[in-house]
């Protein structure tokens, strides 16, 4: 699984080429030359010694890293490292003040004894102590420090740039770092080769992992003032709209962004409402400039990008004369004994409704609800290019529920069919969508109506031999755990083999539902419900998810997962009555199981993809005492008869292709894809490929007659009627809030 910042660069001081600037007082150029001996005595005496035919001779510059392979060689460098001395050593001969200075936490020939203490332990061939004090920093940093003159001295003074500075003084720190836990035991010497071998590679590997961090720590900072910088930027951070808090208390958010520039980010301290941004390079600075702006847009897409809109789908005239009620509904999801508030249709028609107006209102009511349905999936579109992670996008199909709403006026039980719109339109009026579609509906199956819907659904690939010959189906399982990782939750999906003809594991997802109600997970991104009383109700929605590498899960939890197996021939038939067909061991407790047999069509004429599912549901067993004796009280037993719901979607793969690589995306960067309808919604048909809105305008009657397909929520007022009486019985009764009822209202 990719994580947030897989395929960001990762940042490497070495590679930074620097320009030189002529007339600072700080030494920019890196490039490294041999110089000869200089003879002791005072500069003019060494001139004359010399004379002018004494000129250095000009190599080529030496790279900066060398290769930490040391998979045949014992040692970091092929030998001693080449007496190369730079520019800043030159600057130090010729008396220039230092660039910068770091104070050691000991004296200097203490830590040249650590030292020492440190190369034996590494194994030999890994150099002496002139290798590590300081020809290896040198070698590495481009910087130059000298010995210092007495023993006793903690002060090391630094000649280099801004860059190599630093650079120099991470290095020290990372060497006191692993020296300061040798002690007077020593590391037995290793017998054989491999021994020493395998200690350089730890050590290259801890050098890149403390160079990072280290790195990165001083790059929060604000730099010393001896520091001169050929680019400074100043960031106006809206702190009114996103406070730094959410940037950490260093912007530790902003990692990423030094990593990649290698420039100093830090709060202006003269104005603290901007950014500073330091640097030598210009192309630099402009790559943060950017990173810095698609950070602010991600942050505020999160934010604000939380859209929902609730519409009541034009009804006819026999619809609007009549009265919605909440009422308590038990429906065939979330275990057993939970009722849910759903919108029912009263029987009583309203004898204030004008008929005559109901024509116009009807098609004003069917145009708003276009025109707010489009407006509000553009705005989303705008924000979820910033996003980062996993994402996706679907319609999905079933019943409506509420989780707050208003209570109708005047403390009356129902709401007229405008006032339960106008509810709906409250921002604090807040619900989800769940499986609820009626299996039967007389003689017809939903199975049944979807082989012969051949007016509006194909086959998936090519064209069908039998129209009423149903698809292969697709299986997956939810599994949902009991104590401590109650909130992990693993998805696995299964398919046939070719070769051996069974069902095998083809993948698993860990994910992490966002949110700590059992509803479900928290608001989608973008959330457009349609509640229609004609026919089933749908959701447009954008969620976001949060899936977990497996190498973060607990051991007992993968094995596990590689223990859960699939047996289709333990229910043939989607339309019989439910029977387990996954197995799996006793490593993990198991609170809950979700089994999903899913059939796909193609919306004719579409790339669309539509998908009626089945979903059984199994809950822990409640065992007596004495088969808890018996079994074991870690054994997993499931009930044995499910709770069987349906469901259905619409979705393109288009879709999950787009919008999967959000999963890859590092801090800073953006989708490159256009934020406009045709992008997710390409015009087919007869439709006009010139207006952009013209695909989302053309998939809206086609949701619409799926919508028909799949039928009403509620068969009869009746059902709805009896529902409403139950409830209003509750009421009376003085349990205004039973402990299975979800909803909340508000005055």
């Amino acid at each position: 699984m990719d994580h947030e910042i897989s395929g960001a660069r990762e940042w490497c001081l070495e590679e930074e080429q620097l320009e030189d600037v002529q007339g600072e007082n700080v030494f920019y150029d890196c490039e490294q030359t041999l110089i000869p001996e200089i003879s002791s005595g005072t500069k003019a005496e060494r001139d004359d010694a010399n004379g002018p035919s004494a000129v250095p001779q000009s190599l080529d510059p030496a790279p900066l890293t060398v290769s930490t392979n040391t998979s045949t060689s014992g040692a970091r460098y092929p030998t001693k490292p080449p007496t190369y001395v730079s520019v800043n050593k030159n600057a130090w001969a010729s008396g220039a003040a230092s660039s910068g200075s770091y104070r050691l936490p000991m004296p200097f020939g203490v830590l040249k004894e650590r030292v020492g203490e440190y190369i034996k332990a590494l194994g030999p061939n890994c150099g002496n102590v002139n290798d590590f004090l300081f020809d290896k920093i040198n070698y590495d940093t481009g910087a130059f420090i000298p010995h210092p003159k007495k023993q006793s001295e903690q002060w090391l003074h630094i000649w280099g740039s801004p860059a190599q500075v630093a650079a120099a003084k991470s290095a020290l720190m990372r060497l006191l770092n692993r020296c300061s836990d040798i002690g007077p035991s020593k590391k037995k010497k290793g017998i054989f080769a491999k021994i020493s071998s395998y200690s350089q590679v730890k050590e290259a590997r801890l050098d890149q992992i403390d160079k990072s961090s280290t790195v990165i720590e001083l790059l929060r900072q604000k730099p010393s003032s001896a520091f001169e910088f050929l680019e400074t930027l100043l960031f106006l951070w809206p702190t009114d709209e996103v406070p730094f808090d959410l940037l950490g208390p260093q912007l530790e958010a902003l990692d990423p962004i030094r990593r990649e520039t290698g420039c100093y980010i830090y709060i202006y301290d003269e104005q603290p409402s901007f950014i500073r941004v330091d640097g030598d390079d210009h192309d630099t600075i402009v790559t943060a400039v950017h990173r810095l702006r698609a950070k602010w847009a991600e942050i505020m897409a999160k934010i604000h990008m939380q859209s929902k809109l609730y519409l009541v789908q034009a009804a006819s005239s026999n619809i609007r004369n009549k009265e919605v009620a909440i009422a308590r509904v038990a429906h065939s999801v979330g275990g057993l004994g939970q009722v849910y508030a759903t919108p029912v249709l009263h029987e009583i028609p309203l004898t204030s409704m004008d008929p005559d107006s109901m024509p116009d209102r009807d098609v004003d009511s069917l145009t708003t609800n276009e025109s707010r349905l489009r407006e509000t999936v553009e705005e989303s579109l705008q924000g979820l290019r910033f996003l980062r992670g996993h994402v996706r996008m679907r319609v999905n199909f079933g019943t409506f529920i509420l989780d707050d709403y208003r209570e109708p006026k005047n403390s009356r039980a129902r709401y007229s069919f405008d006032e339960f719109k106008t509810m709906l339109l409250n921002s604090r009026t807040r619900g989800h969508l769940v499986q609820g579609l009626k299996y039967t509906r007389g003689d017809t199956s939903l199975l049944a109506k979807c082989s012969s819907a051949t007016h509006i659904l194909a086959p998936l690939n090519g064209p069908a031999l039998n129209s009423q010959k149903q698809p292969e189906p697709l299986y997956a399982v939810i599994f949902e755990f009991q104590g401590s990782s109650s909130l992990l939750r693993l998805e696995v999906e299964f398919a046939k083999s070719p070769s051996t003809n069974h069902f095998e594991v083809y993948q698993k997802r860990w994910i992490r539902p966002q949110g700590d109600d059992n509803v479900g997970d928290t608001r989608p991104l973008l959330q457009i419900a349609v509640i229609d009383f004609e026919r089933a109700d749908w959701q447009l929605e954008i969620k976001a998810l949060e899936f977990q590498e497996p190498s973060t899960i607990e051991q007992s939890l993968r094995e596990f997962s590689h223990s859960v197996h699939f047996h289709p021939e333990k229910m043939p038939d989607l339309s019989g009555p439910g029977k387990q067909r996954v197995s799996f061991s006793n490593l993990a407790p198991v609170a809950r199981i979700v089994e999903k047999s899913a059939l796909r069509y193609r919306l004719k004429g579409t790339n669309y993809i539509f998908e009626l599912a089945r979903y059984d549901e199994y809950s822990r067993a409640q065992l007596t005492a004495s088969q808890i004796l018996l079994q074991g009280p870690s054994s997993n037993n499931m009930s044995p008869v499910p709770i069987t719901s349906w469901g259905a979607s619409i979705f393109d793969l288009q879709w999950d292709n787009m919008l999967g690589q959000h999963a890859n995306f590092g801090v800073g960067h953006n989708a490159a894809w256009s934020p406009s309808l045709n992008t997710f919604f390409p015009c087919f048909g007869d439709a006009d490929p010139s207006d952009l809105r013209s695909g989302f305008n053309s998939l809206m009657p086609l949701i619409d007659q799926v919508s028909t397909l799949l039928g009403q929520k509620c068969e009869a007022d009746s059902k709805g009627q009896a529902a409403e009486q139950q409830r209003e019985e509750v009421v009376e009764e003085g349990s205004s809030e039973s402990s299975a009822f979800r909803a909340h209202s508000f005055t």
